[in-house]
């Protein structure tokens, strides 16, 4: 998933895992100036991220990942470049 313009990125459930996976090439997410949000909600709300995050973000925007009751599973790259902030709940 690629952002170009202005934008925000934001990917959720109601009740349900989040599963990223890497593709042939490049980033699995790629956003140039807002901010990514992965939320899993509810019981089931997990993340399992095996495909790397790039973001360039100014101050105030965040990369969040929010796994409401399970685990986060990194097994890939998060890479913020700018003033940004990484979040992982």
């Amino acid at each position: 998933m690629v952002q170009q313009a202005a934008g925000d990125i934001t990917i959720a459930t109601l009740n349900g895992a989040i599963t990223t996976t890497a593709p042939t090439s490049g980033s699995g997410i790629t956003e140039t100036t807002g901010n990514i949000t992965l939320y899993a909600g509810g019981t089931n709300g997990v993340i399992h991220h095996y495909a790397d995050i790039t973001a360039t973000t100014a101050v105030g925007k965040t990369v969040a990942l929010t796994a409401e009751n399970g685990d986060i599973t990194l097994g890939a790259g998060i890479r913020v470049t700018g003033a940004g902030d990484i979040t992982l709940k």
